[in-house]
């Protein structure tokens, strides 16, 4: 839930993380430094208050967070570029606990958007499966990155109870895939890729809903 506190943990040398900083003192001058930045609420909104960011353009402190009535701390993050052609692309890799404690890494899902530099399903971004659509080394760097991620946090307090992550990443216009945040409660974005193909997708779509019940019940044996 605290995207700031998630990011410090992460911030290994096998993962490629873009800078994060929390001190709204340091916003503008920092934006300046890197020219594009994106901003969110500390704790996470579901996508909603997400917002990209350029030099002389005023940061609140503050923004709408997923609690209705409740003002979260910024957090600002280095823009990362996309390829060209696009506004903005990210990959959502669904991870997932099976009944031996083990990581299955899901079909990871492209979001990419011609106009949006946020790419996110709600604000119309399209969904595709990235294995059709991304060079198989990108493909097999967020699987490398997303497992790292996942042996990360497995370490942190009650680490045995992670179930499953959604990790977003961004690609570059090298299409390097840099990870930006970590959800503990994604929506399952196979959804989509299920319902424009479900000859191929739907028995994976299955699987993932029932996926988390199963692990949780192998605890309790």
């Amino acid at each position: 839930r605290n995207k700031l506190a998630c990011q410090r943990v992460l911030e290994h040398p096998a993962i490629y993380m873009p800078d994060v900083i929390g001190t709204s003192d340091d916003f503008e001058s920092t934006l300046e430094e890197w020219g594009l930045g994106f901003i969110k609420p500390q704790f996470g909104a579901l996508g909603q208050g997400v917002q990209a960011v350029k030099p002389q353009m005023r940061i609140p402190p503050f923004l709408p967070g997923v609690v209705p009535n409740r003002l979260e701390p910024t957090i600002l993050q280095r823009g990362i570029s996309p390829p060209s052609g696009w506004a903005g692309m990210s990959v959502r890799q669904l991870m997932q606990k099976d009944i031996g404690g083990s990581w299955i890494a899901r079909t990871a899902v492209l979001r990419r958007s011609r106009k949006e530099s946020v790419v996110n399903v709600s604000r119309g971004a399209e969904a595709v499966p990235a294995l059709d659509f991304l060079p198989s080394e990108t493909i097999h760097e967020i699987e490398r990155q997303s497992f790292v991620a996942c042996s990360i946090l497995d370490k942190e307090s009650k680490g045995q109870y992670n179930v499953e992550f959604g990790l977003d990443f961004v690609i570059d216009p090298d299409y390097k895939p840099w990870l930006i945040e970590v959800n503990s409660r994604p929506r399952g974005r196979l959804e989509n890729l299920a319902m424009t193909d479900p000859d191929r997708f739907l028995t994976e779509h299955q699987s993932a809903c029932v996926q988390p019940i199963r692990y949780l019940a192998s605890l309790c044996r």
